[in-house]
C-alpha cells in the first residue's frame, strides 16, 4: 500500500506531465489556421487531432484524481492543483466547393509536429501508466495517452503523400491582366473591368448593409451571399461583355488600323492552340471551359457563360489561344535571362521568428477584408537579383504609383514570411486590404511598407497596425534582404534600432 507521501510525489509528477503534454498540439492547430491543409481530409484530420487532445486531457485529469484520493487519505490537502485542460479549438471550416489544397511548407511543419508530439505522448503515457501501476491503480489513462501518440504517428504517411501530390501540382503565378500601361484596347479593357469590379463590390456591400439593418442577425448571411454569389455573378457577366466588345474591335477595320500585326498574331495563336490541343487535350478542354474559374469561383464562371454563348463564344477561343501561347513560351525571366527563383522553404535554412496578428482583428475576413489565395499570394512575391527587387514576372518593382495607409503615396505594404519570402502590394486600403491579407491572418516575420524606385530599395519601415512589429522584426527582415544582396547604403530604415 503506497504512503500518502508517495502519492503526493506521484501527484506532482502527473501535474507536470499534464502541463508539458496536455496542450502539445497547439502549434499544429495554428498551422491549420494558417492554411496548411484545406479540404474534407483537412477537416477530418483536424477533428481527429481535437478528439485526441480531449482524450489526453481526460486521461491526465482522471489519473490525477485517482492519485489525489490516495494523497489525501489522511485528511491532508493535496497541495498540488489539478491540471487545467485547455479548450478544444473550433472545428476547421471547409472552403466552398470542397477545394483541396494547402501549403507544402506548412504541411511539412505539421508532419514534424505530429512526429514530435506523437513520440512525446507515447513516452509520457508509458511513464504515467508505470506510475499508476506502482501505486496499485489502473494504468489505463497512461495507455490511452500512448495510444493517442501512436494515432498521431499513423497519420503521417497520408499527410506526406498529400504533400507530395500537392508539390506536383502547385500552380505557378500567372501574368496579371493587361493594365493601363498596355497598348490600345488593353488599357480600356483593364480600366473598364476594374471600374466594374469596384462598383459591383460597393453595391453588394451596400445591399448587405441594408439587409442587416432591416433584418437583425442576417447581416453575415447577406454579406456572404453578396460576396460569393451576387457580385461574382454580375462581375463575370460584365467581364464577358467587355471581352466580347474587345474581341469585336480586334477583328474590325479600326482594330486592323490601330494594330496591323494583330491578324498575324491571332493566326499564330490559332496555330499554337491547335498544336497544344493535339498534345494536351485535357488542359485545352479545361481552358476552353474556364476550369480554374469554375472550380474556384463558380458564380463568376456562370456569369461569364451566358454572355459568351449569346455573343458567339469569342472568349473561349481567346482563352485557348492564350493558354497555348503561354505553354510555348519559356516563362518569366530576370534581366540576365535566368529563371525566376522559387520561393524559399524550410530546406533553405531555419525559420525566422514570427509574430501573430493582434487578436482584435480575428474574423476580419468576414467583414470585407480580402484574404489572398495561393496563386494571388504567389503573384505578389518579390525576388532579389543583383541587389534589386523584381516581381515574379521579371519586372523591376516600383512603388511610384503605390499608396500605403500609414506613409502615403509612393509606398507599398509588405510582409515577410517565416522562410524569408517577401510579398508586397501597391494598395493599402483600410477595410479591404491589410498586411493580414497576404498570409490570411497568419504569423509574419516582418511587416511594414517600402519605397522602391526601379527595383532599388529607398525606404523600409515597420508600420503595421495589424501586427505592431518591434524593431527586432525589422532588423531580421533587413538582415535577410542584406544576405540576399540588397545594399542598404543610403536606405532609410524607419523604426530600426541597431543591435
Amino acid at each position: 500500500m503506497p504512503t500518502p507521501d508517495e502519492a503526493a510525489q506521484a501527484l506532482r509528477l502527473i501535474a507536470r506531465l499534464a502541463e508539458e503534454h496536455g496542450d502539445a498540439l497547439r502549434r499544429a492547430f495554428r498551422l491549420f489556421g494558417d492554411g496548411a491543409l484545406l479540404g474534407p481530409r483537412a477537416a477530418r484530420l483536424h477533428a481527429g487531432l481535437t478528439d485526441r487532445c480531449g482524450e489526453v486531457g481526460r486521461a491526465f485529469t482522471g489519473a490525477f484524481h485517482q492519485v489525489e484520493r490516495l494523497a489525501t487519505a489522511r485528511g491532508d490537502p493535496a497541495g498540488t492543483p489539478a491540471p487545467r485542460v485547455g479548450r478544444p479549438p473550433a472545428p476547421l471550416r471547409e472552403p466552398p466547393g470542397g477545394f483541396v489544397g494547402g501549403d507544402p511548407d506548412l504541411m511539412h511543419a505539421i508532419d514534424a509536429e505530429l512526429a514530435q508530439v506523437g513520440e512525446s505522448w507515447q513516452r509520457a503515457g508509458q511513464v504515467l501508466a508505470a506510475t499508476l501501476v506502482r501505486l496499485g491503480l489502473d494504468g489505463a489513462p497512461g495507455q490511452d495517452i500512448a495510444r493517442a501518440g501512436v494515432w498521431l504517428a499513423d497519420q503521417r504517411p497520408d499527410l506526406r503523400r498529400r504533400r507530395a501530390d500537392l508539390l506536383k501540382t502547385t500552380p505557378q503565378p500567372q501574368p496579371p491582366p493587361q493594365s493601363a500601361t498596355d497598348p490600345a484596347t488593353g488599357a480600356a479593357t483593364g480600366a473598364a473591368t476594374g471600374a466594374v469590379t469596384d462598383t459591383l463590390s460597393r453595391a453588394g456591400a451596400f445591399w448587405a448593409d441594408q439587409v442587416a439593418g432591416l433584418v437583425p442577425g442576417a447581416g453575415g448571411l447577406a454579406h456572404q451571399y453578396a460576396e460569393r454569389v451576387a457580385v461574382p455573378l454580375a462581375q463575370g457577366a460584365a467581364e464577358a461583355v467587355i471581352g466580347a466588345a474587345r474581341f469585336g474591335w480586334e477583328h474590325s477595320l479600326g482594330g486592323l488600323v490601330t494594330n496591323p500585326s494583330g491578324p498575324v498574331e491571332r493566326a499564330r495563336a490559332a496555330y499554337d492552340a491547335g498544336e497544344f490541343a493535339a498534345e494536351h487535350p485535357l488542359e485545352f478542354a479545361k481552358s476552353a471551359v474556364g476550369w480554374e474559374t469554375l472550380t474556384e469561383e463558380p458564380a463568376r464562371w456562370f456569369g461569364r457563360l451566358i454572355p459568351e454563348f449569346l455573343l458567339g463564344g469569342g472568349g473561349v477561343a481567346t482563352r485557348a489561344g492564350r493558354l497555348a501561347g503561354a505553354a510555348t513560351r519559356a516563362g518569366p525571366r530576370l534581366p540576365d535571362g535566368s529563371p525566376i527563383p522559387p520561393p524559399r522553404t524550410a530546406a533553405d535554412g531555419p525559420p525566422l521568428k514570427t509574430i501573430p496578428m493582434r487578436d482584435r482583428y480575428a474574423g476580419e475576413e468576414r467583414t470585407g477584408v480580402r484574404y489572398l489565395g495561393e496563386k494571388e499570394l504567389a503573384s505578389r512575391r518579390l525576388v532579389i537579383h543583383d541587389g534589386k527587387l523584381y516581381d515574379v514576372y521579371g519586372r523591376p518593382f516600383d512603388t511610384t504609383r503605390a499608396h500605403a495607409h500609414f506613409s502615403g503615396k509612393g509606398r507599398a505594404i509588405f510582409v515577410m514570411d517565416r522562410y524569408g519570402n517577401l510579398y508586397a502590394n501597391a494598395k493599402h486600403v483600410v477595410g479591404e486590404f491589410h498586411h493580414s491579407s497576404f498570409l490570411r491572418g497568419g504569423e509574419v516575420a516582418a511587416a511594414g511598407d517600402v519605397e522602391v524606385k526601379d527595383g532599388v530599395l529607398k525606404t523600409i519601415s515597420r508600420h503595421s497596425g495589424h501586427y505592431r512589429p518591434g524593431p527586432e522584426a525589422l532588423r531580421q527582415a533587413i538582415d535577410r534582404l542584406r544576405s540576399a544582396g540588397v545594399d542598404f547604403t543610403g536606405v532609410s530604415k524607419e523604426g530600426y534600432i541597431s543591435g
